[in-house]
């Protein structure tokens, strides 16, 4: 790398006449892995200007003062502490390359974010310096805002994946801005015609940065997704050990909709390792069998239901069929894809009026057990009607929450009727209070 650098100017290390004190080897000992040195500059000093203070920085004795470019950053090393990087700059942070011309030397101004060099070389080529430094921090910048633009997207991003499961809108914007960063790292040779050494080593430099946040926005992307994924796979099993149909229902979905995304970016994103794939994999195998057992169940107490004569029985078995179809059609089971077909929504025209039948008749034999046991026993009576009370709102809630072709849509003249009689058992019972 060192011999490079000798060869783009005769003013560089060792090329200005005279001794230096900055070796091949610790030059080379500077630079970050894959930095490129491209141009050095020889002074005796260098004004430093951080915080409105300004104070010059010079070596003691013989010693030189290097000002040393690459394709990363501006460094300014002292010949005395040659392994030592006494000031720098991220080509990214430059605000102006300048060379100012005074009576006797130029000088080259740096401008970062919060402090100034001022350098006058005794060696190197300062106009070279001035327009590379000038050019690639442009470059520089630009990547760095459409890669801070695809980042910042992509936090917002992460938290609608792992909240709801959301974003590919989002997604399809940080990708464009990552398109962006890549397409202005084609303006190293064009827009900013830099020499042609710098050229490659430039556009190699930019190139890997967008690679690197691509790669680390991809791997967080298919983390947030596993994450939810898993998220809704726990809430989807504990839903269904509390025959909570409606949580498992769309838990499940979520789910598989969370592994679908995963196994589109296998196929989509190119930078995606082994690991995160075989994590995919890992978590897509763990949503076997789930979706299959609550289909046969619920297409077999949909049979059940069909065939029971037991009033009671056939109530019971009507409603679970409807609450599973129902918590289905919520979820969107049959638009989600990958998951066995329920049918949901058009099974549901017919179980909605049927579980409401069923409920009706159970509350009309519920009544008559009630008002046979008035007579004998209150308390029991007064059970059968709160029972059968709680089967007709519960029709009631059906019939509100469906268009389908119900034979009766009134219950209100029916659950008053049942309010009366539980309220004359009770005063027959004792009086509201007593403990009689």
């Amino acid at each position: 790398m060192f011999d490079r650098v000798n060869e783009l100017s005769a003013s560089l290390i060792g090329g200005s006449g005279g001794d230096t004190d900055l070796s091949e080897d610790t030059f080379i000992e500077l630079l970050r892995d894959d930095e490129h040195p491209l141009h050095v500059l020889i002074g005796g000093n260098v004004e430093h200007e951080t915080g409105g203070r300004t104070t010059t920085v010079e070596p003691d004795g013989d010693h030189a003062v290097y000002l040393i470019v690459t394709d990363e950053r501006v460094m300014i090393v002292l010949g005395v502490q040659p392994d030592t990087v006494e000031i720098e700059f991220k080509l990214s942070t430059v605000k102006r390359c300048t060379a100012q011309s005074g009576l006797l030397n130029k000088t080259l101004v740096v401008d970062g974010d919060e402090e100034t060099i001022r350098f006058s070389p005794t060696g190197g080529d300062l106009e070279a310096v001035e327009d590379y430094v000038e050019q690639a921090s442009d470059i520089h910048q630009d990547v760095g805002d459409a890669l801070q633009t695809a980042t910042d997207r992509f936090d917002t991003l992460e938290s609608k994946i792992r909240d709801e499961g959301a974003g590919s809108n989002l997604w399809l914007r940080i990708q464009s801005s990552l398109s962006e960063a890549r397409s202005y790292t084609t303006n190293v040779g064009t827009q900013h015609p830099l020499e042609s050494d710098a050229n490659e080593v430039t556009l190699d430099r930019l190139l890997h940065r967008v690679e690197d946040v691509q790669r680390d926005l991809q791997r967080r992307y298919v983390e947030a997704w596993l994450e939810r994924g898993r998220a809704q796979l726990a809430q989807a099993r504990d839903a269904r050990e509390a025959d909570d149909h409606a949580s498992f229902c769309v838990s499940y979905t979520n789910a598989v909709e969370a592994a679908a995304t995963l196994r589109n970016a296998i196929d989509r994103l190119e930078q995606l390792p082994q690991q995160a794939a075989d994590e995919i994999e890992a978590f897509t195998g763990e949503l076997d069998g789930f979706d299959r057992s609550y289909v046969g169940e619920t297409r077999d107490v949909l049979d059940r239901a069909r065939e029971e004569d037991d009033p009671e029985t056939t109530a019971k078995c009507w409603y679970e069929a409807y609450r599973r179809y129902d918590a289905a059609r919520a979820a969107a089971w049959d638009q989600t894809d990958g998951l066995p077909k329920l049918e949901a929504e058009k099974e549901l025209d017919s179980i909605a009026p049927a579980t409401v039948q069923a409920l009706v008749e159970h509350a009309d034999v519920l009544e008559e057990m009630g008002e046979d046991r008035e007579d004998d026993d209150v308390e029991e009576a007064r059970k059968y009607y709160e029972r059968a009370t709680e089967r007709l709102r519960t029709a009631e809630t059906i019939v509100e929450g469906h268009d389908a072709d119900f034979d009766d849509r009134s219950f209100e003249g029916r659950i008053e009727r049942l309010e009366e009689q539980i309220g004359r058992t009770k005063w027959e019972w004792g009086s509201p209070g007593s403990n009689s």
